[in-house]
């Protein structure tokens, strides 16, 4: 009965450190966009990633 009285509460520490974890992970990821040199980085690599991927598609066009 304890063993599984600990196990019980591993658990629920785990979920309750997921639960409190992810989000702040998540803010702090899309908190550093807002920075102008952030979303500038972000524009650039969009605008490369649409010539990368848009090159195949002009040469069976031609």
């Amino acid at each position: 009965m304890k063993k599984y009285l600990w196990n019980y509460g591993i658990l629920v520490g785990i979920i309750i450190f997921l639960a409190v974890g992810i989000p702040r992970i998540t803010s702090n990821e899309v908190g550093s966009l807002h920075s102008p040199d952030e979303k500038k980085k972000v524009e650039q690599f969009q605008e490369s990633f649409r010539k990368w991927s848009l090159k195949p598609l002009d040469k069976l066009m031609v």
